[in-house]
Parts: structure tokens; C-alpha cells; sequence
């Protein structure tokens, strides 16, 4: 059995970004998701949503 990673780490946002790719999401979809699920800040949700670093 594969350990889920630690919610809100690179390794979960990394396949949550995939998956919502996958399935046919936006970008904007993917920040709003992070911003509901993480409670990221708007400018931080669009940074991770795009896959950027700082």
C-alpha cells in the first residue's frame, strides 16, 4: 500500500494538479480547489495551481 503524502505538501499538490488535469480542469478550477482545500491565499493558489516556485 503506496503512504498517502502529508496533505498540502508539494507531493500532494503536485498530484492534486495532475489529476484535476487530467479530469479536464482549468487552471482557475485547480486555484479554487487549492484555495477551498488548502486555504491558500489567491496569488499563492495560482502560483501552485500553474506549478510555479517563488
Amino acid at each position: 500500500m503506496t503512504p498517502r503524502p502529508e496533505p498540502g505538501s508539494k507531493a500532494d499538490r503536485d498530484a492534486l494538479r495532475y489529476d484535476m488535469t487530467a479530469a479536464g480542469c482549468t487552471i482557475t478550477d485547480i486555484a479554487v480547489e487549492m484555495r477551498t482545500r488548502y486555504g491558500m491565499r489567491p496569488r499563492e493558489a495560482w502560483r501552485h495551481a500553474r506549478g510555479w516556485t517563488l
